[in-house]
């Protein structure tokens, strides 16, 4: 398995966002994948905010789904 990616400092206090953004949209997929008892109205907000990322991370501009309070 390859070694989990790590947000990175830039200068002295800068950091990497987008490499923070990576990390925890990672994080997030795995969360939702090893929890399939995940509440339908989390997994929904999971999913939204999943596709917020990949959109951004494309450059796309996405109509994003709204999660549900279900």
């Amino acid at each position: 398995m390859p070694p989990e990616p790590t947000a990175t400092v830039m200068t002295d206090k800068t950091i990497d966002w987008h490499a923070v953004a990576d990390d925890l949209a990672g994080a997030l997929r795995t969360t939702m994948l090893r929890n399939p008892s995940l509440a339908a109205r989390d997994w929904a907000r999971a999913s939204a905010a999943l596709e917020r990322y990949d959109g951004a991370t494309c450059g796309l501009a996405v109509e994003m789904s709204k999660a549900t309070d279900a």
